[in-house]
This record gives C-alpha cells, sequence and structure tokens, in this order.
C-alpha cells in the first residue's frame, strides 16, 4: 500500500460535498460515522463554500491511502437522484438500506453518505473498494431496488496535484454520465443527456466568456465553421464557460452565435467537473473553470476528445473547430 501526502483539492464534486457539508452543520443528517480522512474534507469544505455557488476551490492538503495496484481497492462517488416523494418513498426501506450502508461501513468499504434535501433531490456515497463491490452495492441497495432512486453515476476517485480534478477525465468510448445539466440564458435548466441523446453534438469548453483567447480565436472559430460542421452530419454545437447564464450569453451574442452555436452556461462548473475537464484558475480568473476542450458526443457517448495539453491547457490548438476530426 502507499500513503501519498499530496496537494489535493476536490472540485470534482462542487455540489455535492458542499451540500453535505453545509447540511451536516446545520440539519446533521449523515446516517453514519464519517470516515476521518472525509471528516476532515467536510470540514473545510463548510467554511470554503463560495456565495450561493455552493463551490469551493481551495487545496487541501490530505494524506490518503492508495493501493499500489491499478485495478485493484480505489476511491468511488455515487451520485443518485430521487423521485420526487422520495421521503415517503424511502421510508419503508429505509432500516434494510441503513443495514446494508452499515455493514458496508463496518467493512471499511463505505467511508460516507447523506442526502440533499434542494432539487433535485439525491445522495452522496462514497467508497473505498473495488468496481464490482460499488455496483453490487449499488445493485443490493433498497432504495434503487424499490424505485426511490431514479437513476445513479459512479465516478472514480484519483489523485491529483496542483488544483487539476479529482475525477478521471472523461475519455473516448465513455457514455455521458447521467445527470447533466448546464443553463441557457433564460435561466432555464438544460438536461444535457436528453439533449444529446439520438444526435451527433459538437461540444466545446472554454475557460470565460469575454477572455482574449476565447473571444477573438476559439468561439469566432466555431461560428464561422458552423455551416461546414453541420454539412459534415452535426446536429448541433455547443459552447460552454464557467460563467453566469446571462454573461455567457451576452458573449454570444456579441459574437453573433444565433443560429449557429448554443450557448450553454456552467455557472457553478459541475459539467466540467463530472467530467474531470476543470482546472483551477482562481490566480488568474478567481475560480475554477473549463479547460479547453472539444468533443464530438454521438447519441450520449463521447468519440472524439481534443483536449489542451497540461503543459498548455489554456493553449489554442487542438480543440479549435479547425482541428475537429469528421
Amino acid at each position: 500500500m502507499l500513503v501519498a501526502q499530496s496537494r489535493f483539492s476536490f472540485p470534482a464534486l462542487p455540489l455535492s460535498l458542499a451540500k453535505l457539508a453545509l447540511l451536516h452543520s446545520i440539519h446533521s443528517i449523515l446516517t453514519f460515522p464519517l470516515h476521518s480522512t472525509m471528516q476532515s474534507l467536510l470540514r473545510h469544505t463548510t467554511t470554503c463554500i463560495r456565495n450561493q455557488s455552493h463551490r469551493f476551490t481551495p487545496a487541501f492538503n490530505l494524506a490518503r491511502t492508495m493501493s499500489s495496484a491499478a485495478n485493484d481497492v480505489k476511491y468511488w462517488a455515487v451520485h443518485y437522484d430521487y423521485v420526487a416523494d422520495a421521503w415517503e418513498k424511502r421510508a419503508p426501506h429505509r432500516s434494510a438500506h441503513l443495514e446494508l450502508a452499515n455493514k458496508a461501513k463496518d467493512q471499511g468499504k463505505l467511508l460516507m453518505g447523506g442526502a440533499y434535501t434542494d432539487e433535485p433531490k439525491g445522495a452522496l456515497l462514497t467508497f473505498h473498494a473495488t468496481r464490482d463491490e460499488v455496483e453490487s452495492f449499488v445493485k443490493n441497495d433498497p432504495y434503487v431496488a424499490n424505485g426511490v432512486v431514479t437513476k445513479h453515476a459512479i465516478r472514480e476517485w484519483t489523485v491529483v496535484v496542483g488544483g487539476k480534478s479529482a475525477v478521471a477525465t472523461v475519455k473516448v468510448g465513455d457514455a455521458l454520465p447521467e445527470g447533466l445539466t448546464l443553463v441557457d440564458g433564460s435561466m432555464n435548466k438544460v438536461n444535457v443527456n436528453e439533449r444529446v441523446k439520438g444526435k451527433k453534438v459538437v461540444i466545446f469548453g472554454v475557460p470565460g466568456a469575454f477572455t482574449p483567447g476565447c473571444s477573438k480565436t476559439h468561439l469566432p472559430g466555431y461560428v464561422s465553421d458552423a455551416e461546414k460542421l453541420k454539412s459534415k452530419g452535426i446536429d448541433e454545437i455547443i459552447c460552454i464557460s464557467v460563467n453566469d447564464p446571462f454573461v455567457h450569453a451576452a458573449w454570444g451574442t456579441s459574437a453573433g452565435t444565433e443560429g449557429k452555436v448554443t450557448m450553454l452556461a456552467d455557472p457553478a462548473a459541475a459539467f466540467v467537473s463530472r467530467l474531470g475537464l476543470d482546472i483551477d484558475l482562481t490566480g488568474m480568473l478567481g475560480s475554477v473553470r473549463s479547460k479547453r476542450f472539444s468533443m464530438v458526443v454521438e447519441d450520449g457517448k463521447v468519440t472524439q476528445l481534443n483536449l489542451e495539453p497540461a503543459s498548455a491547457p489554456t493553449g489554442l490548438t487542438c480543440s479549435l473547430a479547425s482541428a475537429l476530426k469528421l
């Protein structure tokens, strides 16, 4: 076993961990004791929630025990989405759920669990186990078996250094995780999974609206190439930045995107964090932002990913419209 002492940041779960920390301090909703490392993380998180975004960006110095085997025990985050009347529906199954959870906790597999009550209702469970063990837990969870959970997503946590994502970066062949949302200029939530279903869509991300490289090169390239890309089978082109929806929409208007590029904001960095495409640009832009990337998504599956290299994450090379291979 290897104990790694590194500088960790956890923007990968910006909403869920922040919600859990906040609710733990106010409502004491967590149903079983927390692993000591998770307690430390939640204490830090409680003090780092930023304004109303429930997003935090600081890095934490935490010791973490990791397996030396690539396919051995790993850290996992499981997101549950609950039905609207979850509190009533889960009541008959709560005892069985807690029995399963406490057994996994006693085995050292389940580190933390808790629910959050704002919309959409759901829960976050974190594991130190194998993928098979996590999937077995989910399969046997009475909440899942009895329809309290409408959908779930399992994502791996990975060791990271220097303020990068704690979630493995999405790769070609991956299906987009369930529950992804973005926001349009009218403050409407857009379900990304439904938006790309049965379609071939280009999604590209930029560090910020109205920033020089994004405004002079990145977005204009997709605007000017929109018709050419659509003639090659692309149904929609979506531009993402971690900005509020009004700024993102105004940027699109100034760039002439109407009818060419769809502008959808990721105000709390939730979308890019779930995909491991977030980057801490606090020193430059004041918060976690999107890495510069482009991807092609076909019926919900990533078939092409162009991510600017770690040596120049905000550079303008492979993520440009002209670099897409269609």
